[in-house]
Formats: structure tokens, C-alpha cells, sequence
């Protein structure tokens, strides 16, 4: 009886080619989504942080000018159209020399217009433009009803960014 003893074969060691490329590939692709989540959380923020800064900006205004509603007379008040009542935040206040002195009023109270919180990027906040308008209503000649859009407008891609609308009854 014979054997053929014949020496086990030892199989290679390692990867090859196809498997390396394939695993970079993957680490790559598994990189760039990585990276991509950490830019759209980033850009979260900063929308967060925008927003907050609008919604508390108009707040304030409107609260300052309830309170400037609540001595004025009801004559005084007056549909504002757009365009009529704007400032640019970061800029002079225009004059205000209209006759009515609730356009007056509205448009001194938009000039003291303020954002709470910086940018956190470093490019800093693009230049916005802001608008009042109203619409007065009378209702049954008892109550006058007045409804307030205050607008920002991005000046950098000329886009309305928020805009808010607040109801008074006066």
C-alpha cells in the first residue's frame, strides 16, 4: 500500500485587489456621509439661531407698538402699504416728516428693530431689509381692527427670509 503523501497546500495570505479597492471605497462613501450630517447640523443650527432672531425681533416690535396703540388715537391710524415703512437693519434711521404721526410711530419703533443673537459664523449676517404694512378694518364703527406684517427681507438674494403678522383691536 502506498500513500501519496503530497504536502498540504497552504492557501495565500492577504486581500486581494478587488477586495482592497472595494473596502476604500466603502470607507470613503461611509466618510463623505459622515461629513455630509455634520454640515446639514451646522446649517440647522444656524437656521435655529436665525429664526430665533426673527421671531424675537418682531415680538418686540410689536409689543412696543402696542404699547404706542394704546395712547394714539384712532384716527391716527392708517393703511400702510408696502414700502411705506422699511429700515435697513444696521443703518440709519430715516426721517420721519409724514403728517400722521402713526406712521411716524411705527416708523421710529422699527428703527430701534434689534437682533438678539450674533451670527456664529464668521461671514456675519447679510444685510436685511425690514417692512411694516397694515390693513385697517372697522368693525361695525365700534372697534378698529389692525393687522400688522412685519417682513425681513435678505438684501444679499433679495428673498423674503420671515414674515410675521400680528392682530390688534382697537
Amino acid at each position: 500500500m502506498s500513500f501519496d503523501e503530497r504536502a498540504p497546500r497552504s492557501s495565500q495570505g492577504g486581500f486581494s485587489l478587488v477586495e482592497s479597492v472595494l473596502s476604500v471605497a466603502l470607507i470613503a462613501v461611509a466618510l463623505l456621509g459622515a461629513l455630509s450630517v455634520t454640515k446639514v447640523l451646522g446649517q440647522d443650527k444656524e437656521l435655529v439661531e436665525n429664526r430665533t432672531n426673527f421671531q424675537l425681533a418682531s415680538q418686540s416690535l410689536n409689543n412696543n407698538i402696542a404699547l404706542q396703540l394704546q395712547e394714539s388715537d384712532l384716527a391716527e391710524v392708517v393703511p400702510i402699504t408696502q414700502g411705506q415703512v422699511m429700515f435697513m437693519l444696521g443703518s440709519n434711521c430715516p426721517s420721519t416728516s409724514t403728517s400722521n404721526a402713526f406712521r411716524n410711530m411705527l416708523q421710529s419703533e422699527l428703527c430701534q428693530i434689534r437682533f438678539f443673537k450674533k451670527s456664529t459664523t464668521g461671514n456675519g449676517a447679510p444685510p436685511y431689509r425690514v417692512e411694516l404694512t397694515n390693513m385697517v378694518e372697522d368693525g361695525l364703527g365700534t372697534n378698529k381692527y389692525l393687522r400688522l406684517t412685519v417682513s425681513f427681507f435678505n438684501l444679499k438674494g433679495n428673498t423674503l427670509e420671515f414674515q410675521r403678522v400680528f392682530l390688534h383691536v382697537r
